[in-house]
């Protein structure tokens, strides 16, 4: 490893006289300002030291890469002989709901039950004006679900949404806040952050959807639910800014898209909510979630 100040550079990286040939040097803009490049760079010495390296990455606490106790390589992956990570996590495959932790109502032919071994099925059946809801508390108190840049995630079967009825209406909703079951269309300008399928004329599409209690954020449609039989949601809050919805159907590669702005700050329920309706239309509109999780 190179010391700099041992070549003549100021703390402006000035340079005095030249470098051995470990290290490159290279003009940028001679009009405004000069930089250095660097086959290999450090601060300190023996086990208390930083280094970085362009063709392994940066690792500490050794001289050489491979003896480190800590290293990122070029490709992101860390090696790390102690981590420590502060969070707390709450989950459910929703084995049993009879302890009252989670709340259930329907209203019409909906229906919130365990189904067998698969999870929690939510379904409005074909009775007009119907609803399936489910809610789960993550914690009370002064507990605020929004807070410390959570994250969350959800298995879901999408049963009934890919069936092209014509004439068949819908709306869903997965994700935390508190989005009220209707057997009418859904309140989507209430405090909440998830996805939501909307259903028109038998077609249903999946949107990331998050309002701060005034106005909400809606992406463009992410797809249709048509031959999806499976998807998987995560959900990562970054601070109060913006969220980043990654989602993947039928066991596939997971895409992304980003909402900045109209991120809730508070929530009144600190819940995850699971709800279906189909908007006064006599048609099926269910779904199974095999299970949930929220973590921050």
């Amino acid at each position: 490893m190179v010391d700099i100040f041992d070549y003549g550079f100021d703390k402006n990286l000035n340079r005095g006289r030249e470098l051995p040939t470990s290290v490159v040097y290279n003009t940028i803009d001679q009009s405004t300002s000069e930089s250095v490049k660097f086959s290999v760079f450090g601060a300190g010495s023996g086990t208390s030291v930083i280094q970085f390296d362009p063709s392994k990455g940066q690792w500490m606490g050794a001289a050489k890469f491979d003896d480190a106790p800590f290293s990122i390589d070029m490709e992101g992956s860390i090696k790390a002989t102690k981590i420590k990570v502060v969070s707390i996590k709450s989950a459910t495959i929703f084995e049993d709901i009879s302890s009252g932790r989670i709340s259930i109502s329907s209203l019409g032919s909906g229906t919130a039950t365990i189904a067998g071994s698969v999870g929690l099925a939510i379904q409005t059946n074909t009775t007009a004006t119907s609803y399936g809801y489910a809610s789960i508390i993550v914690s009370s108190g002064s507990f605020n679900i929004y807070d410390r840049s959570p994250k969350f995630s959800i298995l879901m079967n999408g049963q009934d949404l890919d069936i092209n009825t014509v004439g068949a209406s819908g709306n869903c909703f997965v994700g935390i806040g508190t989005i009220d079951a209707t057997g009418g269309a859904m309140n989507f300008t209430v405090e909440h952050i998830g996805f939501k399928f909307l259903k028109t004329d038998g077609v249903t599409n999946l949107y990331a959807t998050q309002s701060d209690d005034t106005t909400e954020n809606v992406s463009s449609s992410l797809g249709t639910a048509a031959d999806a039989t499976s998807w998987e949601f995560f959900v990562a809050v970054n601070k109060f800014d913006s969220v980043d919805y990654f989602y993947a159907r039928n066991g596939g590669s997971f895409k992304t898209v980003r909402l900045t702005g109209n991120v809730p700050t508070f929530s009144s329920s600190n819940q995850i909510r699971l709800i279906t309706s189909n908007v006064g239309t006599a048609f099926n509109n269910n779904f199974i979630i095999n299970s949930v999780s929220y973590e921050r």
